[in-house]
């Protein structure tokens, strides 16, 4: 079978955000519009997963908003309606939470 439409991610925006979450994130590529998670995790703790749903992917485009978190860097997972993942090959960074104004 001749699959045309290769899924891959090529852009992350942003790559940090504060551990508390809410951080709008879009990641952009082909043929992402069977995309049903994104996941983070840890570079340190690699069998623990922070899931992120994504409520409506487009073909081009995948948006969320994360959810509250460790802090550090995480290894970006992205699964389709199967559970398989899509190569991503980008980072995101938690970082602490300023009390600053």
């Amino acid at each position: 079978m001749n699959d045309s439409h290769t899924r891959k991610i090529t852009g992350l925006d942003p790559t940090n955000g504060p551990t508390g979450g809410n951080t709008k994130v879009a990641l952009t590529g082909e043929s992402l519009q069977d995309v049903r998670e994104v996941a983070f995790v840890p570079e340190q703790e690699p069998d623990l997963y922070y899931i992120q749903g994504v409520p409506d992917p487009s073909e081009s485009k995948v948006s969320f908003k994360t959810r509250a978190c460790q802090s550090g860097k995480m290894n970006v997972v992205v699964l389709d309606k199967r559970g398989a993942k899509i190569p991503c090959n980008f980072n995101f960074t938690f970082t602490e939470d300023s009390l600053d104004g």
